[in-house]
């Protein structure tokens, strides 16, 4: 890992650690780690799982066509969108199994409490968690992903959706980003890299502005 990144790895498990997302292990067997840089410059710390994910049995559960989404939302009239804060981490590993997740950096061998992204199962095991959350409301209310959402066609109903939405997801005690939360909008919403709604689908224009 180069000098320059070490202090900001250090930094970030420090987090973990106060988070409690993370400890210490002793695990005989360990993953390394690489650094991200996002969309907003920062750095996001992810741990090499391909060793670990060549003898890991795939989970087959299917996960949903974004196209089924994406006409599901566009053709209804009033739409909320959330996007679940940090999906992955808000699902526990197993004590058994933690051992498995083990990474290592310059300072330490760590392993995760909480589920960390790069997991060969990791989407399937979310989804599964979604859906199970969302049964309930499954007639206006469904999600790619950690994308979820609620539609209708009227207002007053939507209103009664978006409440029983907001009921089942706190019920579950799954966290949202309110900053990627849009509420009863009515015309179209970026959904997944797409301008989606009121019968339409579009490309999303920050996707396509190479091709100008």
């Amino acid at each position: 890992m180069p000098e320059l990144l070490k202090a900001e790895i250090e930094k970030q498990i420090s987090r973990l650690l106060e988070l409690d997302f993370i400890e210490e292990t002793d695990s005989p067997m360990t993953s390394g780690v690489v650094c991200v840089t996002k969309p907003d410059k920062s750095i996001r710390l992810c741990c090499d799982y391909r060793h670990l994910n060549k003898y890991t049995v795939a989970d087959s559960t299917p996960i949903k066509l974004l196209s089924e989404c994406l006409y599901k939302v566009a053709q209804t009239k009033f739409i909320s969108i959330c996007d679940a804060k940090s999906g992955f981490w808000q699902i526990l590993v197993r004590p058994k199994d933690r051992w498995k997740c083990a990474f290592v950096t310059h300072h330490g061998v760590w392993t995760w409490k909480h589920m960390p992204f790069g997991l060969r199962n990791a989407p399937a095991t979310f989804v599964k968690a979604i859906r199970k959350i969302l049964f309930p409301i499954r007639d206006h209310s469904d999600a790619y992903i950690d994308d979820t959402y609620t539609i209708s066609n009227l207002f007053a109903d939507h209103i009664e959706h978006l409440r029983a939405f907001l009921c089942v997801l706190k019920s579950a005690g799954l966290t949202m980003s309110l900053n990627k939360c849009k509420f009863a909008l009515k015309t179209t919403t970026k959904f997944v890299g797409f301008l989606a709604g009121s019968g339409t689908i579009q490309p999303y224009p920050a996707k396509v502005e190479a091709l100008n």
